[in-house]
């Protein structure tokens, strides 16, 4: 039976970790496959939020492929609102949708430190513009890049954001709305 590591155990390890890139899951299951041996459990959500609520010295968070839904980003939210060290998120090929879109916009919000955030091939939708309309109101934002390429964002949806929220975000230098 394959082990699984939890995540607040590299933290232990590693104190001083500046990027930490963690994907869940198993390899060469083959007919012993099942769902959950794949992606994050709202456990090791939890434990690694707490992880990343304490760390000073993490830059860069890399969380592809781990099928975070609204269920497992509710248990991360906490972390990312009270950390303060991350400039770079990464949450690409998970299962984010616009109930995500929404806990995301808190943190955006609030964030003084995120320069980049890749949420690429999920199902963000609509409320893709909450995300541009917390960075508008936050008067703090270094925010430089966002990656929403191939969500479900519809052309009139990103017309507006275009329009609308954009130019109010002087910090954005690289938008990615392709594949929508």
């Amino acid at each position: 039976m394959p082990t699984h590591l939890p995540p607040d155990m590299i933290f232990e390890q590693f104190p001083n970790l500046s990027f930490l890139e963690l994907t869940c899951g198993s390899r060469h299951r083959g007919v012993n496959y099942c769902r959950e041996g794949f992606g994050m459990t709202l456990n090791d959500a939890q434990l690694l939020s707490n992880s990343i609520c304490l760390t000073k010295t993490l830059n860069t968070l890399s969380l592809p492929c781990n099928l975070i839904d609204i269920e497992v980003m509710q248990n991360l939210i906490r972390g990312f609102l009270i950390n303060t060290s991350i400039t770079c998120l990464d949450l690409s090929y998970n299962c984010l949708d616009d109930e995500c879109a929404l806990k995301l916009a808190r943190v955006l919000i609030r964030s003084r430190n995120l320069v980049d955030i890749n949420l690429a091939e999920n199902f963000i939708g609509e409320k893709a513009t909450l995300l541009f309309k917390a960075l508008k109101h936050n008067k703090n934002t270094v925010m430089e890049s966002m990656n929403l390429r191939h969500n479900r964002i519809s052309d009139d949806t990103a017309s507006k954001i275009w329009e609308s929220y954009i130019p109010l975000v002087p910090t954005l230098k690289r938008v990615n709305f392709s594949a929508n």
